[in-house]
């Protein structure tokens, strides 16, 4: 699988310190997939154990040929909430994993 990372989501991860191998483990065996209505993109969400704490990560991302195009990444600590409140608005929508 090719990632290419945006340069935002370059950003992003170092800013917030993100593995990724963590990122690549979210696409390849994610807990749950999302398309997002406001973006286009679709959304990868793993339940991961992060810097001394179990965390959600949030992998946005497009389909190329080329392979995966991460747009965004970011952690959440209530990653129920997080997928409760997004669902809700409608601007996800659940996809089979």
């Amino acid at each position: 699988m090719r990632l290419r990372y945006s340069a935002h989501a370059e950003e992003k991860i170092r800013i917030r310190k993100l593995s990724k191998d963590e990122i690549r483990l979210t696409l390849e065996d994610p807990d749950y997939r999302f398309y997002d209505v406001a973006t286009n993109a679709s959304v990868a969400v793993k339940d991961i154990v992060g810097p001394g704490e179990k965390m959600g990560l949030v992998v946005v991302f497009t389909v190329t040929r080329e392979g995966f195009r991460i747009v965004t990444v970011f952690p959440v600590k209530d990653l129920s909430g997080e997928i409760r409140r997004k669902v809700n608005s409608r601007r996800w929508l659940s996809l089979a994993r």
